[in-house]
């Protein structure tokens, strides 16, 4: 046989690679790829911003009262979402999430306060599947044989920091007489208000974040011209954007904690008031920490924030649990609520419920409410 000349073996060579080529843009087109999501819809108002700021001029708002709060995701490829791809989260009269609030006691009773941001509201995650719930029936559980009833009040608003956690607990979280204080903390806690007063209007207004960090959830997309009708161009364009994306939402964490930052300052002040109130009405005070929901399955970047908090927490005498070792090792996107919305879903919360619930048995918080409520309504 007779051996080819070089040109002829470029061309060969050419020729497997624009096969290859086609081979795999054919693929990306039949398997629908790249995929690109949009943002959850709000089909119905989120949250009824009409309480006075407080006297920080911290603005304070609530979910929308008495409202089937609905979201409308695009695709539903987890199987968890209703009909047409929504899911409807029911808040009470006084505007939070879950049945009516009730400020008289019964003596069997024991009674959690949950603060937090939407992590602890449960947004994109039935109820009955939030941690708190989860929480208080794994207790329920637990205390059943002694005959004592558990209770969960979630005080959870998405944008929430821990300034607001602060005035939700002073505002509305007492008047429930609560046994036990969970503060949900999510890495944004450090950051200054969502919401800043508008001098001209009185009324609070969100401020423009993109500055600091990528605030939208939909995929980014690629520029609309001929290149990128490719779907091979599409993917690649995407993995750069997600990188330089990412880039930007790690730098931003990362810097959060600084000493120097007004936000972390304001952070500190806050849970040391939360822990103090708390002490004062000899209320255990526990703060559960959240991971960021990246990078979990290799090098987790946000070591140092948890650091910081813990250290913060345990300052104050506050019990600290930390989610990051229950959910390190975990591919992020299996956690997300959505791709295009990375709230924790049902699986973070049962993991959070868990730990928390076995914090408190291991501190004997549980075991002295217990036996101090047998003492004091003897049967």
């Amino acid at each position: 046989m007779a051996q080819k000349s070089p040109i002829q073996r470029f061309f060969l060579i050419l020729a497997g690679l624009v096969l290859g080529v086609i081979a795999v843009e054919v693929a990306l087109r039949v398997a629908g790829l790249p995929r690109f999501y949009d943002s959850p819809i709000e089909l119905t108002p989120r949250f009824g911003i009409l309480q006075a700021p407080a006297t920080n001029q911290t603005p304070l708002w609530i979910n929308f009262p008495g409202a089937a709060v609905r979201f409308r995701y695009d695709g539903n490829p987890r199987g968890y979402f209703d009909e047409n791809n929504e899911l409807a989260h029911f808040t009470n009269k006084s505007g939070f999430r879950g049945g009516e609030f009730e400020t008289s006691k019964p003596a069997d009773t024991i009674r959690i306060a949950f603060l937090g941001d939407s992590f602890t509201f449960g947004e994109g995650v039935r109820f009955e599947h939030t941690y708190p719930e989860r929480a208080a029936a794994l207790l329920k559980d637990d205390i059943a044989a002694r005959d004592m009833r558990v209770e969960s009040y979630n005080f959870g608003v998405g944008g929430y920091n821990t300034t607001q956690s602060l005035h939700a607990l002073e505002k509305w979280g007492l008047l429930c007489r609560p046994d036990i204080v969970v503060l949900g903390f999510t890495l944004n806690d450090a950051e200054e208000s969502l919401y800043e007063m508008n001098p001209a209007t009185g009324r609070p207004e969100r401020r423009n974040r993109e500055s600091d960090i990528p605030e939208s959830l939909d995929d980014p997309r690629p520029p609309d011209n001929l290149l990128y009708k490719s779907a091979i161009a599409r993917f690649l364009w995407r993995y750069r954007a997600g990188r330089e994306r990412a880039r930007r939402i790690i730098s931003f964490y990362q810097e959060l904690y600084g000493p120097e930052k007004r936000g972390w300052r304001e952070c500190s002040m806050s849970l040391a008031g939360i822990a103090d109130i708390c002490r004062q009405r000899s209320i255990p005070f526990t703060v559960l920490l959240f991971p960021g929901l990246v990078g979990l399955d290799h090098r987790y970047p946000f070591d140092y924030a948890h650091d910081r908090v813990r250290r913060e927490a345990e300052s104050v005498n506050a019990m600290f649990v930390d989610l990051l070792p229950d959910l390190e090792g975990r591919r992020d996107a299996d956690l997300w609520v959505h791709p295009a919305d990375q709230h924790p879903n049902e699986i973070v919360h049962d993991v959070a419920a868990r730990a928390l619930v076995r914090r408190l048995n291991a501190s004997g918080v549980i075991e002295r409410i217990v036996s101090e409520r047998r003492a004091k309504y003897p049967r």
